[in-house]
């Protein structure tokens, strides 16, 4: 066994070979948050965030885009979607998971908790951020 014992458990027993494409894919999805987010800095157009909201859409459509063609058409195998999903469009935007998961409620006919949840989770999380930034200036 020798001194490869602990790696060769890890690659082998644990199977750290998703985990790796997790973490590459969550970084290249927060590098392209970061390029993206940084292109509309400066501009000047408008002081509503272009970069955010670009980012949100365009991971929204992914999400879905990404989810018929590997759970729906097959045309690339499941195993990317975890890669995809939770690794790039996970280190890209948040909000395509939320967008998604409203989706899913409204297609499983779940309406009002879909329309409680798409509603319900942006107030809530803005509120929570307005109660984050009043208890740092606090502190």
């Amino acid at each position: 066994m020798g001194g490869s014992f602990p790696l060769r458990f890890l690659v082998e027993v644990i199977a750290i070979k998703p985990i790796l494409f997790l973490l590459l894919f969550g970084a290249l999805g927060v590098l392209a948050r970061y390029g993206s987010v940084q292109y509309f800095v400066g501009k000047n157009w408008t002081s509503f965030p272009l970069g955010t909201a670009s980012v949100n859409i365009a991971g929204s459509f992914l999400i879905g885009l990404i989810a018929v063609v590997i759970r729906e058409k097959g045309l690339l195998s499941e195993d990317w979607f975890a890669p995809l999903v939770a690794g790039f469009l996970g280190g890209f935007t948040t909000f395509s998971s939320f967008s998604w998961e409203v989706w899913n409620l409204l297609e499983k006919n779940e309406i009002f908790l879909g329309i409680t949840y798409a509603v319900g989770a942006p107030v809530m999380g803005v509120l929570a951020c307005i109660g984050g930034c009043y208890i740092g200036r606090i502190l």
